[in-house]
């Protein structure tokens, strides 16, 4: 599903340089959960906007479902974007002034979807969340947990091939950061998506995920497995 070789990924010039990704080897197989794993600059996110298609490596080569994303148009990354991956983001990157099913509805109607089919996705999407009382609120009328629920469903209901899930629950309390990883790895599973989760928390990690992999100052250090039993 996901192939990296040597891949870096510098920003600025000579002695300005920064690299916030440093020759990574990496192979994640198909509907495996993959936990990448890492404190504030280590790189976790530069690998993310990679594979989420948002930016272009410097250096090596990444190849996601047989695209060499390297090699891809800007129109081909969008392409890439609607259709391959899903992301869930922290701090939820809803449109404030539209309302769930909206924001929710937003990928199939830049997919091309019609109407009818995007209304009964959608509709499927937001009840499989909890939130069909809730569909026509906007963003600033949820909570914190219900507005995570809405980026899940937003991420999902394209089922991707991959989805990508960026410290998912670092805003939310602990029990609501229960029941949404629960919900997200349940639609995972349902669609038999590829799982990468971005975070620094350890614990979420080994909960959810088979495989662990440390990143430190844009290299890999090392990965082992999580406690859904895996190999790594």
């Amino acid at each position: 599903m996901i192939h990296a070789r040597k891949l870096s990924r510098h920003y600025g010039e000579s002695s300005n340089r920064v690299t916030a990704l440093d020759s990574i080897d990496l192979t994640i197989d198909s509907g495996s959960r993959v936990g990448i794993l890492g404190r504030s600059g280590s790189g976790k996110t530069t690998l993310l906007n990679l594979l989420a298609g948002l930016d272009r490596p410097t250096d090596g080569s990444l190849s996601v479902a047989d695209q060499e994303l390297q090699k891809l148009t800007a129109s081909q990354l969008a392409q890439y974007r609607r259709e391959t991956v899903g992301v869930i983001f922290q701090s939820f990157q809803l449109i404030p002034n539209r309302s769930a099913f909206q924001n929710v509805e937003l990928p199939l109607i830049l997919a091309g979807a019609n109407t009818a089919d995007r209304k009964r996705r959608v509709d499927e999407a937001i009840d499989r969340v909890g939130l069909t009382k809730r569909s026509r609120h906007k963003p600033s009328e949820l909570s914190g947990g219900e507005q995570q629920r809405v980026a899940v469903a937003r991420a999902m209901v394209s089922r991707p091939k991959v989805l990508l899930a960026d410290e998912p629950t670092g805003n939310l309390d602990s029990k609501t950061a229960q029941s949404v990883t629960e919900l997200m790895l349940e639609m995972v599973e349902e669609n038999g998506s590829t799982l990468i989760l971005i975070t620094h928390d350890r614990h979420l990690a080994e909960s959810c995920c088979d495989r662990i992999v440390h990143l430190l100052d844009g290299r890999l250090l090392d990965e082992h497995t999580g406690s859904t039993g895996g190999q790594a």
